[in-house]
């Protein structure tokens, strides 16, 4: 059984560039560290990957299980991001709080 939506977190932002111009088709990669993911006494996730393209003016958003570890990759940039982030257990949160926890608080 799919997860419901009060399971996940909707995560969104915006890329730009250093000069304030959106970054469109831009690809950002998320995988779940912790394989398989289990949900509930039925549910086994496995091989959970996915791939999201920025919109024409920089925007994501995608959906992860609340609570979930998983690596967040931006690529396409000088220097490809890579981080390991923990999903929030709240409905939504930007991609600068999951990404940079640091820098958002």
């Amino acid at each position: 059984m799919p997860p419901s939506s009060s399971d996940l977190c909707t995560i969104s932002g915006y890329l730009y560039d250093v000069h304030g111009q959106p970054l469109k088709g831009y690809k950002v990669v998320i995988r779940y560290i912790n394989q398989p993911f289990v949900s509930g006494n039925d549910t086994i996730f496995a091989n959970q990957y996915q791939e999201v393209y920025s919109g024409t003016l920089g925007q994501i958003s995608f959906k992860l299980m609340k609570g979930a570890k998983v690596k967040i990759e931006i690529n396409n940039l000088l220097l490809n991001l890579s981080r390991i982030c923990t999903v929030p257990s709240t409905a939504t949160a930007d991609i600068v709080s999951v990404v940079y926890p640091d820098l958002a608080s």
